[in-house]
């Protein structure tokens, strides 16, 4: 093979690689910093909101033991 007929490989995108790995170490650290994300224990349905779909027949119920 005769050189210099190929074009050249271009470099590796190292920078963003680099982001990239530091985003997913330093994300879920952020998370749990900031506390609790979503609590599902409650004491009663005081704030229960229902979600109400229109071509649902039969929706669920919730009660608190």
């Amino acid at each position: 093979m005769i050189a210099g007929r190929f074009a050249p490989v271009p470099p590796p995108c190292r920078p963003a690689a680099l982001l990239l790995a530091v985003l997913l170490v330093l994300l879920p650290a952020a998370a749990r910093a900031e506390g609790l994300f979503l609590d599902e224990r409650f004491a009663d349905l005081e704030r229960w909101q229902p979600l109400i779909f229109p071509k649902i027949a039969r929706h669920s119920t919730y009660t608190v033991d």
